[in-house]
């Protein structure tokens, strides 16, 4: 991140905090605003503060290759491992999930919409903490937070005022879901989709 992006962050959050550090009204209108739209951990708010995490685009641009590096790692794995049997018991599946692996989807790809819990510390560093297989729950809660998020004045303010950019993960995935609808036969141009 730029010196000069990192002083507008800076003073982005220290302008939500000074000018929202005492307005509980705001602050119960954003819990209630995630608890209207499903953004919650049992009955926790997904987003406990008043914060948003901005990054350079070139940041997310480094962690997004390094994820996509890793799924095509683990792409290649699977495919080798159910090729070959003492590979394939280094995993150390059970009975049934060695089953199921061998079920074809009538796709080619291991996983559609799996995903990296990322921990993104300072000075453009990260860590991927675990893998998530077919697991798309990151993706509209980036959505639903930003719609959170700027209800917060200092936030629309600043959005207002400066170029940026929102990945928008959810077209990627609704991509990827038709891409392996129509890969597996699927032919309606506008299929059910159920994520369960």
């Amino acid at each position: 991140m730029s010196e000069k992006v990192r002083q507008i962050v800076k003073n982005l959050n220290a302008d939500v905090l000074e000018k929202n550090q005492n307005d509980t009204k705001l602050f119960e209108k954003l819990i209630e605003a995630q608890r209207e739209l499903g953004l919650l951990f049992d009955e926790r708010p997904t987003c406990p503060f008043l914060r948003p995490h901005l990054m350079a685009r070139s940041r997310y641009g480094k962690i997004a290759h390094a994820a996509e590096t890793i799924a095509k790692a683990c792409e290649r794995l699977a495919s080798a491992a159910l090729e070959n049997e003492e590979l394939i018991k280094v995993l150390d599946l059970t009975e049934l999930e060695n089953k199921l692996v061998r079920v074809d989807p009538g796709y080619e790809a291991l996983c559609v919409s799996s995903r990296l819990d990322t921990f993104v510390g300072s000075e453009g560093s990260f860590k991927f903490l675990e893998y998530n297989a077919e697991t798309p729950a990151g993706v509209g809660d980036q959505m639903q937070l930003e719609i959170v998020l700027n209800q917060i004045p200092a936030i629309r303010e600043f959005l207002g005022k400066q170029k940026h950019w929102r990945p928008k993960p959810h077209v990627k995935l609704l991509q990827s879901l038709f891409a392996v609808y129509r890969e597996s036969g699927g032919s309606k141009s506008k299929p059910n989709i159920a994520i369960v």
